[in-house]
């Protein structure tokens, strides 16, 4: 049961959503032979699978009541579960409820009598992601900064720790310093599942702390980079969607706006894929004063059906809103798109989403980013 139900994870955590539901449906077949852990364990990854994010954390928190009661579960599965607690509680806007998980992880890791793996796993990793990504959200730069570091000093060649730190030294001001490190990561070879993940991700969190001059500098590098690769490499479609997204961050809007038509006609009948670009063209139209299409647009993201994805369409359709000056519609899809159970991180994607600028004042949506717990 449990190598099934780490497999499932792993699917899901790499967006093969469908893989992982076959699992979890099969084993729920099979419901009366596993033990009760193994049961909240399922329906935990069932109710996040089909975006009931807030049934996941109920699920997630009893199966861990349950381990401290009896005492019983493997040490490894016992970390898995305080490591999902701090992702699901994230995802839900609850950022010391995740640091409170991770803070029971620690203990435990300082108090098992041996190894469960070795140190420096990716799964470790993610307990820092996690720590880290709470204390952004708590505007706790300092401590931030220090859990980034201690990151760095066991993965030294993993981006995303190194972007934990860049991020830190953002909120402190400290931007300077953050170029540097931001310098250092372009021009070392490092991990990630993306090639524009490092840009992306700097380039948004210097608009989000109002660093936008240097936000457009480190886009517009990405894209200059990206134009240097070799043709069998550009010719790909993740080259080219980064490049287009590169370009809309850089606010290269005619030059993104072709490449996302390029790459929407392309994938006409694919709603993850054809629903991003369209997406895309719905927060250009918006911005380059073309209302009526990008209402279309919002209206055509709404009438998407992939079960797995269209609580992320919601979301676009918040930002398309939010581009119009439509304010209060904006606040309700991304309330509609939290219920849904869209992949949001509060400290990330809604935190430096460029399409949502227009809502920083608005008292709705400052109370929809304020942490719940």
């Amino acid at each position: 049961m449990w190598p099934r139900v780490l497999r499932a994870v792993c699917l899901f955590c790499l967006g093969k959503d469908a893989e992982a539901d076959s699992i979890v449906s099969a084993l729920d077949r099979r419901r009366q032979e596993l033990t009760p852990s193994e049961r909240l364990r399922l329906d935990a990854m069932d109710a996040i699978l089909h975006g009931r994010n807030a049934e996941c954390l109920r699920q997630l928190r009893r199966q861990d009541a349950l381990f401290e009661t009896s005492r019983s579960g493997k040490l490894a599965e016992r970390l898995m579960t305080k490591r999902l607690i701090a992702m699901s509680a994230i995802l839900l806007n609850r950022p010391r409820e995740a640091l409170d998980a991770l803070e029971d992880h620690r203990w435990l890791e300082a108090n098992r009598e041996s190894r469960v793996q070795p140190a420096g796993t990716l799964t470790e990793m993610f307990a820092f992601r996690y720590e880290c990504t709470a204390r952004h959200m708590l505007g706790d730069y300092e401590r931030e900064l220090a859990a980034a570091r201690d990151a760095r000093s066991i993965y030294p060649d993993e981006q995303h720790v190194r972007v934990c730190e860049i991020r830190a030294l953002v909120g402190l001001g400290r931007v300077e310093e953050a170029l540097r490190a931001f310098d250092e990561c372009v021009g070392t070879p490092m991990t990630a599942r993306f090639p524009g993940d490092l840009f992306f991700e700097v380039s948004g969190e210097l608009r989000a702390h109002g660093y936008r001059e240097a936000s457009l500098a480190v886009a517009s590098r990405g894209v200059e980079l990206f134009g240097s690769r070799p043709p069998e490499e550009a010719s790909t479609a993740v080259h080219r969607s980064d490049l287009a997204a590169l370009l809309y961050t850089a606010e290269r809007w005619d030059e993104a706006r072709r490449l996302f038509e390029e790459l929407s006609s392309e994938h006409p009948g694919n709603d993850r894929y054809g629903g991003w670009c369209r997406a895309s063209l719905g927060f250009l139209a918006a911005r380059g004063g073309r209302g009526e299409e990008a209402a279309r647009i919002s209206e055509e993201l709404g009438e998407l059906t992939d079960p797995y994805v269209r609580n992320h369409y919601t979301y676009s359709r918040a930002g398309i809103a939010a581009l119009l000056g439509n304010h209060e519609e904006a606040v309700q899809l991304l309330q509609a798109a939290a219920a849904e159970g869209s992949w949001m991180f509060y400290d990330g994607s809604v935190h430096w989403n460029m399409d949502l600028e227009p809502l920083g004042d608005y008292p709705p949506f400052q109370e929809f980013m304020r942490p719940k717990g």
